[in-house]
């Protein structure tokens, strides 16, 4: 409660920053949680440009804007959450970030590609292939009238055209996985789950990009740039299978 009402009276004088400096070091986990998710929902009302120093790097990547990650006294990297993860500085930064939970760190907005489209009324299964090759997707959303119809994938088209069918419409999968722009990976694992292209579609209802869930496990493994770079081919032949593939800133 204390904190409660230190927080309260550093609003109360309507100040243009807040400084903090490490308030919720002395709460125990479950206190400390309710604190940051408190101090969240406070800026998102108040619109403060809040200075929050703490040692915790988890506390800053919940927190945070932008870090300021600092050794004897200088910065040795600034950036958004998503840079200081995905791109350290050195090997201090490298190793102050190797065990953070990426998947708390990363959005779907983060790891979304273009959101290339077929057409149901032009496109065929001859001319999908096509542009998926192109593109390096193992599958593509299809649109009618400027809404998505469905999804169709690489191994569908194949098995298609390879049966001389012209429709399209005949392998469109009207079930697919959607997303928020600012679902953090770790919730996006059962929509990963299904193999297909995931849409990310905003709170309007627009086709904003599309997730490949290969992009996602990559990017929740430090080490596996190979696997994010997989080639087409590789996903395809799964489609084929059908097997699914600190010091901080706020403003």
């Amino acid at each position: 409660m204390q904190q409660r009402v230190g927080l309260a009276r550093g609003l109360a004088v309507d100040p243009e920053i807040l400084l903090m400096d490490e308030p919720f070091s002395a709460l125990d986990p479950l206190i400390r949680r309710d604190m940051q998710l408190e101090l969240l929902e406070l800026q998102r009302r108040v619109h403060k440009t809040i200075v929050f120093i703490t040692h915790d790097l988890n506390e800053a990547l919940i927190l945070g804007d932008r870090i300021a990650i600092m050794k004897e006294g200088r910065f040795v990297q600034v950036g958004t959450p998503q840079d200081i993860v995905s791109e350290p500085a050195d090997d201090y930064v490298a190793a102050f970030t190797q065990d953070i939970d990426r998947g708390r760190v990363f959005t779907a907005e983060y790891v979304m590609e273009e959101p290339e489209a077929l057409s149901l009324d032009a496109d065929t299964p001859q001319t999908a292939m096509q542009k998926m090759k192109k593109l390096d997707r193992s599958g593509l959303y299809v649109l009618r009238d400027g809404s998505i119809a469905g999804v169709v994938t690489y191994g569908d088209t194949a098995d298609l055209a390879a049966g001389d069918g012209s429709d399209l419409s005949a392998i469109v999968r009207e079930e697919y996985p959607t997303v928020d722009p600012d679902k953090l990976l770790y919730e996006v694992y059962e929509e990963c789950s299904s193999g297909l292209p995931i849409a990310v579609i905003n709170d309007d209802g627009e086709f904003k990009g599309v997730v490949d869930p290969l992009h996602v496990f990559a990017k929740l493994t430090p080490d596996a740039d190979e696997t994010e770079g997989a080639s087409a081919a590789d996903r395809m032949a799964s489609q084929t299978a059908g097997e699914p593939e600190v010091q901080e800133v706020q403003q």
